[in-house]
């Protein structure tokens, strides 16, 4: 069965969600707007926009009319933007920290247009948001762009292909890998079928080999011109940490002399694969990353003091 390609965008792409998209207000999000936008002509793409909830009056702002820290995010390859450890992370970011977030699904997943997603499909896709975002008049020295797990890869692709008048000034990786075939060499579910015969060959070369299914973030780090914080947790399930601090160690040797060095932050192996949104550190380092990379207002931003 590993050998139809169906198979494998499957097991790729897990987009099968009965999570509601429509009403982010549902989540406890107050002045949430629910944007479409064409992404190949005929597929449309759904986010949400979500302003800061830290104050009620903020919650009425457009995502162009203030100065605050504005976070582009891309799930990773299962469920849809309303997950549950998605809609946490979220409040972090807008109840806590006082940030926007724009967050969307791909192709194929929850009310975007149902089409089989693809690597270059995924990738198109964040660059729409993306664009959307600096259409709105956002200066790109206020974005930040988080990807996890599969996420992290599309972020790492849309950042390889931006030019310098656009580049966002930090990104964060959460549970991210270096390329599709380390994470099938390491995941525990690989683990129960690489004893069959011709596994290796049937399975994991199909999908690194197709170009719809792979995903390769190491061969571009030396693209990338924004500073990397990546987040990765002990004894990750779906995505070995291993891979997590491999890609940190590359990207200090090859990124440009003049962007800051990457910084790892372990965690420990309870927040799995999607949990580290629980660890109370957390916003402490997201914090950080904006005082240390935005040029941006930061007044708004302080640190949790627990």
């Amino acid at each position: 069965m590993f050998r139809y390609t169906n198979v494998q965008r499957r097991l790729m792409f897990r987009n099968n969600s009965d999570r509601c998209v429509h009403s982010p207000e549902r989540y406890g999000f107050h002045g949430a707007r629910v944007h479409y936008l064409s992404s190949d002509g005929s597929i449309q793409i759904g986010l949400w926009h979500i302003p800061p909830q830290s104050d009620n009056d903020l919650c009425q702002i457009g995502i162009g009319e203030d100065n605050r820290v504005v976070v582009m995010y891309a799930h990773g390859s299962g469920g849809s933007r309303a997950s549950k450890h998605r809609i946490a992370l979220y409040k972090l970011l807008t109840k806590q920290l006082g940030l926007h977030v724009v967050t969307f699904d791909y192709r194929g997943f929850a009310d975007s247009t149902y089409v089989w997603p693809t690597s270059d499909g995924t990738v198109h896709d964040a660059a729409i948001v993306y664009q959307w975002i600096l259409e709105q008049g956002v200066d790109p020295k206020r974005i930040m762009v988080w990807g996890h797990s599969l996420g992290s890869g599309i972020i790492i692709r849309l950042l390889s292909s931006l030019s310098d008048h656009q580049y966002p000034f930090a990104a964060i990786l959460e549970a991210p890998f270096t390329t599709i075939r380390d994470v099938l060499q390491y995941c525990s579910i690989s683990r129960l079928y690489n004893y069959l015969p011709y596994f290796e060959s049937c399975f994991m070369d199909r999908i690194v080999n197709n170009p719809e299914t792979n995903y390769d973030s190491i061969s571009l780090l030396d693209r990338l011109r924004c500073p990397l914080t990546i987040l990765h947790a002990d004894n990750d399930w779906m995505v070995s940490q291993r891979l997590g601090r491999r890609l940190y160690e590359i990207a200090t040797d090859v990124q440009p002399e003049h962007v800051p060095r990457a910084r790892f932050h372990s965690f420990p192996s309870v927040h799995s694969h999607s949990k580290i949104v629980y660890n109370p550190q957390l916003a402490n380092i997201v914090a950080d990353v904006i005082h240390s990379y935005c040029p941006c207002d930061k007044s708004k931003i302080e640190l949790s003091k627990s």
